[in-house]
């Protein structure tokens, strides 16, 4: 990637610059694939061309995020409403990483438990590190049920202040039974089926 001032844009064909390269003057396309900006300018001019009016980035892009922000107002036009959220973190409440293995991922977390239970845990206080691991699964679980338990009883004012009046599409059947009790009996059904 080659870093240089602009020396000249070529009015007449839309696209073309000169730069120095050494003692060299060059000519050269930044259109059809030809060129890409640094990174630091790369989100402000995506978010001035394409009108983007909401934006989400982890909390290590924050800076990032007020960067592109003045850029984009410099340019005249109004950045887009942004939101940083927090990192999910491990059983010792160090970053998840794809390579070290630690955590859980997505597929795992609905092997063992519903779509709901996640988007639960994953709707409650965003703008806070979460831990993602194994045991947190069940305890997921029981709070969804147990919302769910509540939203079924409660009238419409205080539906809306339950977390999964945001996401349930039709009130689930109400049940007595939580992630415990069922952990336990298919650990005992597998154990009595398999040995």
């Amino acid at each position: 990637m080659l870093e240089v001032p602009i020396l000249k844009l070529k009015k007449r064909e839309r696209g073309k610059i000169f730069y120095k390269n050494g003692d060299k003057k060059i000519e050269t396309e930044v259109t059809k694939g030809k060129s890409k900006l640094q990174w630091k300018i790369d989100w402000a001019m995506r978010w001035y061309v394409f009108d983007v009016d909401y934006e989400m980035y982890g909390k290590d892009f924050i800076e990032s995020a007020i960067l592109s922000s003045k850029i984009c107002q410099t340019l005249g036009k109004k950045s887009p409403n942004g939101f940083a959220y927090e990192m999910f973190l491990d059983e010792k409440g160090e970053k998840i990483s794809k390579s070290k293995g630690n955590g859980i991922t997505i597929e795992q977390w609905l092997k063992y438990a519903s779509p709901e239970s996640l988007t639960l845990y994953m709707y409650q206080n965003p703008k806070r590190a979460k831990k993602l691991y194994a045991d947190v699964v069940p305890k997921a679980v029981d709070e969804y049920l147990a919302c769910i338990d509540k939203f079924s009883g409660q009238d419409d004012k205080n539906r809306l202040l339950n977390p999964v009046w945001h996401f349930i599409t039709e009130i689930p059947p109400k049940g007595k039974i939580n992630y415990a009790i069922f952990s336990f009996v298919k650990f005992s059904w597998n154990k009595q089926c398999y040995g």
